[in-house]
């Protein structure tokens, strides 16, 4: 397995918001807009799938809460960047945008790892 470089940015962020059951992930393009949204199974046979289904994005970096496991491993031996994105980082942004005037792209949950790719210091996993 080895790292993918980013030359450029991403055209793509997916965002997945990790969980014991169900995994949420959002796809917005460079301008924040909400491209894709769904909700995958927490199951390894759902992981092909979806990994599947955003490389066929191409020019995608996925932002995910974790930097280990199962999705991740699968993720950058597609060749698929990965940014991991802190707890501390998320808590912040729900802190940020909770109850705050509603923008043209709504901030989600799901969304959060999104809007954090972009920012997120050090290079992908």
């Amino acid at each position: 397995m080895s790292t993918p470089v980013v030359a450029t940015p991403p055209r793509f962020y997916a965002g997945l918001d990790w969980a014991s059951k169900t995994h949420a992930v959002c796809v917005v393009d460079a301008h924040g807009t909400i491209r894709a949204r769904f909700e995958i199974a927490n199951t390894g046979k759902t992981f092909t799938g979806l990994v599947n289904r955003l490389v066929k994005l191409q020019e995608l970096g996925v932002a995910i809460e974790r930097s280990d496991g199962p999705l991740v491993e699968a993720l950058l031996d597609a060749g698929v960047p990965v940014f991991v994105i802190t707890p501390r980082q998320v808590k912040g942004l729900r802190s940020r945008y909770t109850g705050s005037v509603p923008s043209p792209t709504p901030v989600t949950p799901t969304s959060w790892p999104t809007c954090c790719a972009p920012t997120a210091t050090g290079s992908p996993r």
